[in-house]
């Protein structure tokens, strides 16, 4: 089925893609364009199960979590522009590093932000996550997806670092970071560090880490 092929699976490879420590640039990266590709592939989702074309947007977004920002994201993933400026929705990509004093650095994932103008900013991978699950439950797709959210193997290191890989990136005019530190309950919480160390480092050992499940 498209459906599975197109945004199932290109959403469990992306998960796994972001789960490793490549310095990705935020606004151009090959990262964003397959997830580009994700999101036009729920914004069609209604078109695909045949719903009637009469207002299917408008319902999909009443009843499909976040498809008014899945839609809004792909349209101006493809388009760029668009009449209504308040639908632009920008994606770009951030670098998540937990720190822990006396420990160090570790890189938990890439992320994609969905930054849209009225509605806020959304996690890519979140948000399309619960978008594919309410369409595999409501069309009655058999199928035991997890969905697993990936994220970087538990190493701490004195800097956070990110290793550039030709072909994956061609080239990097930027780097976006945001560090986190463990609330009481264990999540993540973007917090700012006077002590950051940062390098962008021709290391490709970084990537033998092996990833593991995340609890999102």
């Amino acid at each position: 089925m498209r459906f599975i092929n197109d945004a199932v699976m290109g959403w469990d490879s992306l998960s796994k893609r972001l789960a490793s420590p490549i310095c990705v640039d935020p606004d151009v990266s090959r990262v964003a364009s397959d997830a580009g590709s994700l999101l036009s592939a729920l914004r069609h989702a209604p078109e695909l199960f045949g719903w009637p074309e009469r207002r299917r947007d408008a319902i999909a977004a009443e009843l499909c979590p976040g498809h008014q920002v899945i839609t809004d994201a792909a349209d101006t993933f493809k388009h760029h522009k668009l009449r209504n400026s308040k639908r632009i929705t920008k994606i770009s990509v951030a670098s998540v590093f937990l720190v822990e004093p006396g420990k160090g650095f570790r890189f938990i994932r890439n992320t994609l932000l969905l930054e849209h103008p009225e509605l806020g900013q959304f996690d890519a991978l979140l948000l399309t996550r619960d978008a594919i699950r309410f369409w595999l439950k409501h069309q009655n797709i058999d199928l035991a997806w997890p969905g697993i959210v990936f994220e970087g193997a538990e190493v701490f290191r004195d800097a956070a670092l990110l290793t550039w890989i030709d072909g994956v990136q061609p080239a990097v005019y930027s780097a976006r970071l945001i560090t986190c530190g463990r609330d009481v309950d264990g999540s993540l919480v973007p917090r700012d560090f006077d002590d950051l160390r940062f390098a962008i480092v021709d290391d490709k050992t970084l990537l033998e880490a092996q990833a593991i499940p995340s609890s999102l």
